[in-house]
Order: C-alpha cells, then sequence, then structure tokens
C-alpha cells in the first residue's frame, strides 16, 4: 500500500510469546484499535499464511504521523507489523 506522498508500505512478520508480541508495543505511540484488522495485506500472497481479518484478537494503530499497523493474531505466537 502507498500513500499520498509516495511512501510504501513494508510489512514484518514477528513470531514469539504472547508476551513477547504485546511487549513490541508497550510505551510507543500506539494505541488499540478496532480498525487495524482491515489494514491487513493479503497474508496468503506476501507470506503463505492463511490469516485474515477474523484471526486479528487485537490490533494497534500509530497515534503519531503516518499510518503504522500492528496485528496479533489468534495464535498469539505470530503478528504483523506494517510500516
Amino acid at each position: 500500500m502507498t500513500d499520498a506522498v509516495l511512501h510504501t508500505t513494508h510489512y514484518w512478520i514477528l513470531r514469539g510469546n504472547a508476551a513477547s508480541l504485546r511487549n513490541v508495543v508497550r510505551g510507543t505511540g500506539f494505541a488499540e484499535s478496532g480498525d487495524a484488522r482491515y489494514m491487513l495485506p493479503n497474508m496468503k500472497a506476501l507470506f503463505g499464511l492463511a490469516l485474515g481479518e477474523s484471526d486479528v484478537i487485537t490490533g494497534f494503530e500509530w497515534e503519531l504521523d503516518r499510518d503504522r499497523w500492528y496485528c496479533i493474531f489468534r495464535d498469539e505466537k505470530t503478528a504483523l507489523y506494517a510500516h
């Protein structure tokens, strides 16, 4: 995805235990967001993972400049960071 100023979004898959995945956003500009699940890329095409909106248990949105998203999936061992 790109924004109006030609920034390109980069995606990272993070793996770990539930506590470590939640610690990623602790003390940052992220806040819980119900909209985060709707910002997922095509997970199958990019990463070969059969994950979608219904698999997100909690999502976060960057509250400062430029959108960033962070979603933790149902298994609580996998997360997606979009910057």
